[in-house]
């Protein structure tokens, strides 16, 4: 199995993206329909997705969309300020309100009031937080959303990387996440491979990056 960094697979995107044209918003209805794979919608019938402001909370966004096709119950927090230039995370975000979708915005410690209470009645929590872009201690408001889902004894499944992982080497950054599950997509990260007891099971996704793109950026190897 090929084991990869996260700059590495940032790289791999941006050339998918930038060099090869290939729109981010289709990686990420991929990379979300490959997580529907491992929810089970007929067990599972009432979620809460945690949602960051990057593109690994735009992935949430996604999820979410989907869940809602199967009339469940879906609750979506966003943790931090939107940006309004994030392209696809607006698309999420405009297709969600179009439908009738509310959010719970959180900014402030405040705001978490009721959060503990929320999460605890759900059947499973998505963990989109941060992805594997994190290279800084988690503090703040997102400090206290993941120690309130760690201690709400409710299934999680983390998207991509447990929220507070570094994806590069396996540090964790001031606290993370400790999902059941996490679907990370494409390749296996050095930092799950590094500290495999935080993770739960790893399931590793394809989705669809081109070889070109991989070859590009990793070289010529032999890709599994």
């Amino acid at each position: 199995m090929r084991v990869i960094t996260g700059d590495d697979m940032a790289a791999i995107d941006r050339y998918s993206i930038q060099g090869l044209g290939i729109p981010g918003i289709i990686l990420m209805e991929n990379a979300a329909l490959k997580v529907l794979k491992h929810i089970d919608v007929v067990r599972h019938t009432d979620f809460v997705v945690v949602c960051g402001t990057g593109n690994n909370g735009a992935d949430g966004l996604a999820i979410a969309r989907h869940l809602l096709n199967y009339d469940h119950h879906v609750k979506i927090y966003i943790i931090g300020d939107i940006d309004p230039h994030n392209e696809e995370y607006m698309t999420y975000y405009r297709i969600l309100q179009s439908l009738g979708q509310e959010f719970k915005e959180i900014h402030t410690i405040g705001d978490l009031e009721n959060f503990e209470q929320e999460i605890s009645r759900a059947d499973l929590i998505i963990d989109a937080i941060f992805g594997t872009g994190l290279g800084s201690q988690v503090r703040g408001v997102q400090e206290y959303v993941i120690d309130m889902i760690n201690h709400s004894k409710v299934e999680i499944l983390s998207v991509d990387m447990p929220s507070g992982m570094d994806a590069n080497n396996g540090r964790i950054h001031g606290v993370c996440v400790h999902p059941n599950r996490t679907v990370t997509f494409q390749f296996m990260k050095k930092g799950l491979e590094q500290n495999p007891l935080i993770a739960g099971d790893v399931v590793v996704e394809s989705i669809s990056i081109p070889k070109k793109a991989v070859e590009r950026v990793l070289g010529r190897e032999i890709i599994r």
